[in-house]
């Protein structure tokens, strides 16, 4: 299967895997059956090697549920008008799209466009989205953004409700029944169909992209098929918020070592001057996970409280599970490595004229926390988490109390 997409997107983009932009039609190869599978239970995942505190938890849920319009949408089908176009087959392979650096996401009047890892698939606009903290009791149409491990609830809630669910992950998908498993493409990298059913008897069918890490769970409500949300799937090297995909070691991995603009003001706010919109997105292991994009009042008060932050960094008073990953590396998504500091955030504030001002932030367990734009630092306060766990979401440990960085 092959997707496109259209936009500009910075012509650095890391990643030559993240380059590709397919027509919006899968199918430039032809779908390869795998041998015939026996009937397997899924593989339960190794559960998240952390818990966030309580106080923190209920942020998160807070944010979680302020997090798109509480319409409910399950029984609406996918609205037409959509940027991707009816699938079209051909299993010519010289049809297979060229790469092209300027993938970015985007989609049609009353759409919306999820991206996780690069993959992406558009959704009705107000669908809900948002990270997976209370999977049984889903009361919208919803894209789920699980950063890894299988749903606690292993039966879809809701049949009248569509749910698609990415998972940070690389091999097979959490159903608890596989009937078919096929070899396919997205935009050009290879990647598994696998079609089954809930422990509950619910059908759906998903896709695994290992070369993104990725993988996303498709169950359509009762009587959709869900083939427009499969018909959408692309991969995309910049989210519809202006985060790239995939960012390197030098981009997030540390606090800039220097000032990350020659804007005046640096040394003496995080936020200097007066922004026009800032593009907020969260890591994991240098995989793009969840971003957002504010402006107006929204962006007043988050400046606001970034240039009001106490200066220096701050340092996890106690630690609970996972290791820390080497100083100047991204870690690892691995399973066996259950790293406790793999989320950034790369915030990019940008002004009417000028260059804009790149800001490092991190709120994990090990080493410095807080903020950075590379000439001032700012320590990581309960306002700066609420901020950003209410804009990005988090996807690894958190610690419950803090203090000064020596």
């Amino acid at each position: 299967m092959s997707k496109d997409s259209g936009g500009t997107s910075e012509s650095d983009a890391p990643a030559a895997l993240l380059a590709y932009r397919g027509r919006p039609a899968r199918s430039a190869v032809a779908d390869q059956p795998l041998p015939e599978l026996p009937t397997v239970p899924a593989r339960r995942p190794a559960p998240f090697g952390w818990q966030l505190a309580a106080g923190v938890l209920a942020v998160v849920l807070a944010a979680a549920i302020a997090v798109g319009l509480p319409r409910m949408l399950g029984k609406d089908p996918v609205p037409t008008g959509s940027s991707n176009a009816a699938p079209t087959t051909s299993a010519d392979p010289s049809s297979v799209t060229s790469p092209d650096p300027s993938s970015t996401a985007s989609a049609g009047p009353g759409l919306q466009v999820i991206t996780f890892h690069g993959l992406s698939i558009t959704v009705p606009a107000s669908w809900k989205v948002s990270p997976d903290y209370n999977p049984c009791k889903v009361t919208t149409s919803i894209v789920e953004l699980m950063v890894g491990g299988a749903p606690a609830c292993y039966q879809p809630a809701d049949p009248d409700l569509t749910r698609v669910q990415f998972f940070a992950r690389a091999d097979l998908l959490p159903l608890s029944d596989v009937r078919r498993a096929s070899h396919t493409t997205i935009s050009g990298l290879a990647a598994t169909r696998e079609e089954g059913f809930s422990s509950g008897g619910r059908a759906g069918f998903g896709y695994v992209v290992p070369e993104l890490h990725a993988a996303v769970l498709i169950w359509p409500a009762r009587g959709q098929t869900g083939q427009e949300l499969s018909d959408s799937l692309r991969v995309d090297a910049v989210d519809k918020h202006g985060c790239r995909s995939r960012a390197t070691a030098a981009e997030v991995a540390e606090f800039p070592g220097s000032a990350t603009s020659d804007r005046a003001g640096m040394a003496q706010a995080l936020i200097p001057g007066r922004p026009e919109s800032a593009s907020v997105c969260r890591y994991r292991a240098g995989w793009l996970e969840q971003g957002a994009r504010i402006s107006g009042p929204d962006l007043d008060a988050f400046t606001a409280t970034v240039d009001e932050l106490p200066p220096g960094l701050s340092r996890a008073v106690q630690r609970s599970t996972g290791t820390c990953r080497e100083p100047g590396t991204l870690g690892s998504l691995d399973d066996d490595e259950m790293h406790a500091d793999l989320d950034a955030y790369r915030i990019e504030v940008r002004y009417p004229d000028g260059q804009p001002v790149v800001l490092i932030a991190r709120l994990g367990e090990c080493r410095d926390l807080g903020i950075s734009n590379g000439a001032r630092t700012g320590q990581r306060t309960d306002e700066l988490l609420t901020w950003l766990l209410r804009l990005a979401g988090a996807g690894t440990a958190l610690p419950g109390a803090v203090r000064l960085a020596p």
